[in-house]
């Protein structure tokens, strides 16, 4: 495991000293955090519109931006032709695509809690009744959400390293248009009558499971060599 915590702390160091991919999480980590809160700022059930809101933003927003910094980690390293330098560490594939998972979910859990906590403290404002996060949103944000931001990084990773440019570039803009769709589908779940609960979150679990199980099962079937030659 060793070799994994090298490559994720490798990978990191350069998301964060990317100013340009920083600044447009960051961006996005603030605006889908603030702007729907302030939304429901004046909701009949706060308690209600708090729970749905941080189910359904740290979901989706911190799958965005692993969307986001996947792009740098795995396509651009392939663009760039430096994922060959990786290939040839004495480390195995698995432990490379495991490690480059673990620097992309890190960051993006991180700006999902933080998007998460403003929530929290605009619905707790001081002219407003005090409300916390229920218990099944509790573990929703410290199990669910960064096993399910995971699982994503690392079907998007397992896809790019599979692929050729060209197709690469056509998943990503679906990807890109599935994603960004659902982060604006919030006002729906605000305008309904969705109450989130233990169920929601266990099924939530489960598919996280199954999509970590299956991805991790494909990466099996991925070669070096294979990776190399979609390269050019």
């Amino acid at each position: 495991m060793r070799g994994v915590f090298v490559v994720g702390r490798k990978e990191m160091r350069e998301l964060l000293s990317n100013k340009g991919t920083l600044f447009s999480a960051l961006l996005f980590a603030s605006f889908f955090g603030i702007f729907p809160a302030l939304s429901a700022y004046n909701s009949d059930n706060p308690a209600v519109s708090l729970n749905n809101l941080i189910f359904y933003l740290s979901l989706t927003l911190g799958a965005f931006i692993g969307y986001l910094f996947s792009g740098q980690v795995f396509f651009r390293e392939k663009q760039e032709k430096v994922i060959e330098t990786l290939l040839c560490a004495p480390v195995s594939l698995r432990m490379v695509w495991l490690g480059k998972v673990l620097g992309v979910a890190m960051p993006s859990y991180v700006l999902s809690i933080v998007a998460s906590v403003s929530i929290i403290l605009i619905l707790n404002s001081p002219s407003r009744a005090h409300v916390v996060p229920s218990a099944a949103i509790m573990f929703h944000l410290l199990i669910v959400v960064p096993l399910f931001i995971a699982s994503v990084v690392g079907l998007i990773g397992f896809v790019q390293l599979l692929l050729g440019m060209r197709e690469n570039r056509i998943v990503s803009l679906l990807i890109f248009m599935v994603i960004f769709g659902a982060l604006y589908g919030v006002r729906g779940i605000m305008r309904g009558d969705l109450v989130v609960s233990w169920v929601h979150v266990g099924t939530l679990l489960l598919v996280s499971l199954l999509l970590a199980a299956l991805t991790g099962y494909s990466v099996r079937h991925l070669s070096k060599e294979k990776i190399v030659t979609t390269i050019s």
